[in-house]
């Protein structure tokens, strides 16, 4: 238990400096290897929650790459908005405020499609209730790192 609660505060503080990095001038590679810190952490967490059988083990690590794989491009799209609005930030339009709604209700879209379509994947690999377990892992990684987001990015002007 100890583990996961280090595990989970150790994403906590990444997400914030990979935060950090997006929004300022910070290069590239920097993002990108915070980001790889963040992804080796969330793995730990999964693994600890997940207790996996060495068969469920060899079947479900490829899905969980694939399926973070993929996400990790829409979180590319959200960090680009992210950025997006702090250029933005002192000059922001009505306009460029109704794109950026529009920009980020899509990005929350293609989440929740990505989360659909890899159940099946999931369910393919692991029984119903380990399925769910893992949701529910995604689940509270992810709104640790939204609290993160939301203490860190201020209200639109």
């Amino acid at each position: 238990m100890k583990r996961l609660k280090y595990a989970l505060l150790t994403i906590l503080t990444l997400s914030g400096v990979t935060l950090s990095a997006a929004v300022s001038a910070q290069s590239t590679d920097a993002i990108e290897v915070t980001r790889a810190a963040v992804q080796t952490e969330r793995k730990a967490v999964v693994a600890a929650a997940m207790r996996l059988s060495e068969q469920e083990s060899q079947a479900f690590w490829p899905v969980y790459n694939d399926f973070r794989a993929e996400m990790n491009k829409i979180i590319d799209k959200q960090v680009r908005l992210i950025r997006d609005f702090a250029k933005h930030y002192n000059s922001l339009s009505d306009e460029k405020a109704k794109a950026m709604v529009a920009e980020y209700l899509s990005i929350e879209k293609a989440k929740l499609k990505l989360r659909q379509r890899y159940v099946r994947k999931f369910e393919k690999v692991l029984p119903p209730k380990k399925v769910m377990r893992y949701y529910q892992t995604e689940n509270k990684l992810d709104a640790l790192i939204n609290v993160q987001l939301a203490r860190e990015i201020p209200l639109a002007k």
